[in-house]
């Protein structure tokens, strides 16, 4: 019976083999901490990297915090902040982010089906000056909820430019969350990225891993009434 340990080192063994040949490579990785305020407010922080050249330097850092809002068992609204260091060429620049999600929730067992619209704008400062962008994200997911502690997913993610009118990257996604133990959670996936309306489109071929964090109990909690 194969752990944890085995998973993550046959996932990294396998991927660090085929994507070696491959027009670019990625590696992120992830720690997200989250707790919940009250029953229906949750706050969330997230650090990453991401490394790239056959994990020989590091692309860029990040540290995003936010709060995210439960309506029902379906919706749920969320905006987050986010820090990032981009490394280029040995000197790192900052970008400031500030996003917004809608997320849909929909189960019918085996199959749980999530859909994510998100709007940011992101402030890039470079020695060529500021620039801010404006996007409109959205994310489909299809995960299968057997019971168990591993749970297979397949999402697709279409980046749309506000400014110009069209979409101009979308991203194809597989992976897998482990549930290691109450409230710690393991993920690993797989995503394949590309440009699109442009004549000679960049592609990325990119695996991650992420691990997540609840904090027991709620930090806030009601008065009885």
């Amino acid at each position: 019976v194969l752990n944890i340990h085995d998973i993550i080192y046959i996932y990294f063994f396998f991927f660090k083999q085929k994507t070696a040949y491959e027009i670019k490579e990625c590696d992120w990785s992830s720690d997200v901490c989250s707790s919940d305020l009250t029953k229906k407010l949750n706050a969330r922080f997230e650090e990453q990297i991401r490394i790239n050249d056959n994990v020989s330097s590091i692309k860029s850092i990040f540290s995003e915090v936010g709060l995210s809002y439960t309506i029902n068992k379906y919706i749920k609204l969320g905006t987050y902040y986010r820090y990032t260091e981009k490394n280029n060429k040995g000197r790192y620049y900052n970008r400031h982010r500030f996003h917004g999600d809608i997320r849909l929730r929909y189960k019918s067992k085996p199959f749980i089906f999530y859909y994510r619209t998100r709007f940011q704008m992101q402030q890039q400062i470079t020695k060529k000056g500021n620039s801010v962008d404006y996007y409109n994200r959205n994310k489909l997911t299809l995960k299968l909820d057997l019971d168990k502690r591993i749970a297979p997913f397949a999402a697709a993610e279409l980046y749309y430019d506000i400014y110009s009118g069209n979409p101009d990257k979308v991203r194809y996604i597989l992976g897998v969350d482990v549930d290691i133990k109450k409230r710690t959670e393991l993920g690993l996936f797989y995503m394949m990225q590309r440009e699109i309306n442009v004549g000679n489109p960049r592609y990325s071929y990119i695996a991650g891993i992420n691990y997540s964090y609840t904090l027991k109990g709620k930090l806030i909690k009601s008065k009885d009434k």
